[in-house]
């Protein structure tokens, strides 16, 4: 197995005419030009499952489309983390789609690429709480591009290098997410992590430390940890991220 984890970028749009490619292929691009990641992107529109018109849960025995929730759930469980491309009028679907596999989400890193009305803020906020939910780690960095800067690049009237703002968003998110994916890879892979997916702070804090432990030989640049885990992570010499 690589030693990069690999980051999945989610097209959170499915129907025609859809602008989430453009920042999607962006992100994607940037990311892929990392030492420390591999990227593939993911699109909902190749996974379309069955919801409301469906008489059993998407991935039970026996549903219609079962090979359809297969696919999804095996392209979720290869993934070390994501970055989610939210459309700013409607991220029911990506919602949904989380719901139907949570366990493939569980003990993951997710950043979130915002875009369109509102910059996706509402949007994004929503999946903050829903990733919070699936017991992800969601980033504390975002990256919100407006409608003008999507459509202007859309129309091929300006590039993404014209707007060197968005670049440096998005490079400060991937560098959190890279910690994480490293990190919470890590912890997943202990044999101890069927200590049936541990609950509490506790166990969560004693996760972490392990993780962060096993993260300093990749990890370089001295930074302080929060304040709210400045007690937890006493001993340990992992720096966080910026």
């Amino acid at each position: 197995m690589s030693s990069k984890p690999l980051i999945g970028v989610i097209l959170g749009a499915s129907r025609q005419g859809r602008l989430s490619e453009v920042p999607a292929h962006w992100i994607h691009q940037l990311a892929s030009q990392r030492q420390d990641l591999r990227v593939e992107l993911v699109d909902l529109g190749h996974h379309p499952l069955p919801f409301f018109d469906a008489p059993s849960l998407p991935g039970e025995a026996g549903t219609p489309r079962v090979a359809i929730a297969q696919a999804w759930r095996a392209a979720l469980d290869r993934l070390d983390g994501f970055v989610v491309v939210v459309p700013g009028d409607d991220a029911l679907r990506i919602a949904r789609q989380a719901g139907a596999e949570r366990t493939a989400f569980l003990h993951k890193p997710v950043g979130f690429v915002g875009y369109g009305r509102r910059v996706g803020m509402s949007n994004v906020h929503a999946l903050r709480s829903l990733a919070s939910a699936l017991r992800m780690a969601p980033m504390s960095r975002e990256v919100h591009l407006s409608l003008h800067e999507v459509m202007s690049v859309w129309q091929m009237d300006r590039g993404f290098d014209d707007y060197p703002h968005l670049a440096r968003a998005a490079q400060d998110m991937l560098d959190e997410l890279s910690w994480w994916a490293h990190a919470l890879r890590a912890a997943r892979e202990r044999p101890a992590a069927a200590e049936s997916q541990t609950h509490g702070p506790m166990a969560a804090l004693a996760l972490l430390r392990r993780a962060w432990r096993r993260t300093r030989a990749w990890a370089s640049g001295p930074q302080a940890a929060p304040a709210s885990l400045a007690n937890a992570t006493a001993g340990s010499a992992v720096p966080w991220p910026r």
